[in-house]
């Protein structure tokens, strides 16, 4: 990561039975996700309640439908997790959390994609994850 990324000094702690993932810098993190396009900020202009305030969303297009612009609400306590997924397999890693998140079939290339790169899609589509 580059040092002209600015620091919040804040901590992220993830652990998982294998092992426990620190991420040092919480800005840090985000950012890496940030520059890699594999999250977005948006304004809620869709929730009325909220809109204006930002919202850190995952992108999920063509995952669940052909030609499809499409993301997925990322939680403040499941960063940690897209970011371990994401460091894990960079090409797949998100889609397999929208998907889990979603208890959702995708559409079959992704399906087929997603069981090539090692993942199973059934217990994706029941909410579990690697």
């Amino acid at each position: 990561m580059t040092d002209a990324i600015a620091s919040s000094g804040l901590t992220l702690a993830y652990a998982d039975a294998d092992e426990e993932i620190v991420h040092r810098e919480f800005s840090l993190t985000l950012a890496a996700l940030l520059i890699d396009n594999v999250v977005f900020l948006g304004d809620n202009w869709h929730r009325p309640a909220v809109a204006g305030e930002i919202s850190v969303n995952v992108i999920c297009s063509d995952t669940f439908g052909y030609a499809c612009a499409d993301c997925e609400t990322l939680p403040y306590a499941e960063i940690g997790r897209v970011y371990q997924l994401w460091r894990r397999d960079p090409r797949l890693g998100s889609t397999a959390w929208c998907v889990a998140r979603r208890k959702e079939r995708p559409i079959s290339p992704v399906v087929k994609m997603l069981a090539d790169g090692g993942y199973d899609v059934d217990a994706l589509v029941r909410g579990e994850l690697p």
